[in-house]
């Protein structure tokens, strides 16, 4: 699937975004980036029946969960994808009555599932599934996602700022033998935006998202330099 990127309001160079079987898009600016997932979605190669966005509208996420007489049945079932689910919803779940978003989220795929919306290919925009969520999770997540795009040979497409995501995408790919691409958002002084393909150079990715976690890292080492000579 691939979609230009001219006329969205966005200030920059027109750019175009392919869709493999897994796609990963990052970059400082989440506006942008959620700006991206809405022009993608309201476009008319993209068939609502088969199709979702997840983190998109939380209401509808709600709505989707709540119809589902079944989502609180974690009995085994022929579908080994929803076992699992079931599998990690019952470990994970402590209050019924309070569900966090992290565990919704697994409640969602499941209710995606029941309701025929997560069937052969079709497309899920999923931005930051990082919300709120333990790495831990994140990765169980991902794995999920991968085999549910193996199994319907679906199309999807990640928004995240989260290397553990990134990190499981690119593992599970592999083990599942998953086609990806990943594009890295850059906003440059006097172009605008531009969405560079990064595919062969995932290292950026990398460096973008963790490069908070080192410019502490160097402050603290200097702060800490500084402290031993005081004392």
């Amino acid at each position: 699937m691939k979609f230009e990127f001219s006329k969205t309001g966005m200030e920059g160079k027109d750019f175009e975004l392919e869709v493999k079987e897994i796609t990963i898009v990052s970059g400082l600016k989440q506006q942008a980036l959620k700006h991206i997932c809405n022009y993608i979605y309201s476009q008319p190669n993209v068939d609502f029946k088969k199709n979702f966005y997840i983190n998109g509208d939380i209401e509808l996420e709600h709505i989707f969960i709540k119809r589902q007489k079944e989502i609180l049945n974690f009995n085994l079932t022929d579908d080994k994808i929803l076992n699992e689910i079931n599998s990690i919803l019952k470990d994970e779940l402590v209050d019924l009555n309070n569900i966090s978003l992290d565990l919704e989220r697994f409640f969602l795929l499941k209710a995606l599932i029941l309701e025929k919306i997560i069937t052969d290919n079709s497309f899920l925009i999923i931005k930051n599934p990082e919300d709120d969520t333990h790495p831990a999770l994140q990765v169980k997540f991902m794995e999920i996602i991968t085999k549910l795009q193996k199994q319907y040979n679906m199309k999807i497409l990640i928004i995240t700022h989260s290397p553990y995501i990134v990190y499981a995408v690119e593992t599970f790919s592999l083990k599942y033998n998953i086609e990806n691409n990943y594009y890295l958002l850059d906003l440059k002084s006097g172009e605008g935006y531009i969405l560079n393909d990064i595919t062969d150079k995932i290292e950026d990715m990398y460096s973008s998202i963790t490069k908070p976690f080192f410019e502490l890292e160097d402050l603290e080492t200097k702060l800490l330099k500084e402290r031993g000579k005081e004392w």
